[in-house]
């Protein structure tokens, strides 16, 4: 990954390495489904860049980054394909075109639940 320009800053002590057979790091993973789990940390990373918080059923194989971006584009690119419930408070606010209200919906999640999930680490 280092010669295509990748992994700049990984390392054995902050990524989890594998060759064909094995997982090099010393050790072996810090949980037995650390592999699944940080797919899903991936995901959610990456659904929340839309903008929005997506309350949805999403079930995803050998998905990665640009699969997520692709998913995200083919659902935003038609208002038929989703719903925003309530006021939405902007995820980013830039200085030239800020916010038009402060008001802000609690809208159920998962975001509790990724934090408890992720505190099992």
């Amino acid at each position: 990954m280092k010669r295509m320009g990748l992994a700049k800053g990984g390392s054995l002590d902050n990524a989890v390495v594998l060759d064909d057979a094995r997982v090099l790091n010393e050790g072996g993973l810090r949980a037995p489904n650390e592999l699944v789990r940080h797919k899903v940390l991936d995901a959610l990373g990456d659904f929340k860049l839309a903008g929005f918080q997506i309350e949805a059923r999403i079930r995803l194989h050998r998905a990665g980054h640009d699969l997520h971006n692709q998913l995200l584009k083919q659902i935003l690119k038609d208002p038929e394909n989703y719903e925003i419930v309530g006021k939405v408070k902007p995820a980013v606010v830039r200085p030239e075109a800020p916010a038009a209200h402060d008001e802000e919906i609690e809208v159920p999640g998962i975001a509790a639940m990724v934090r408890s999930w992720a505190a099992s680490f």
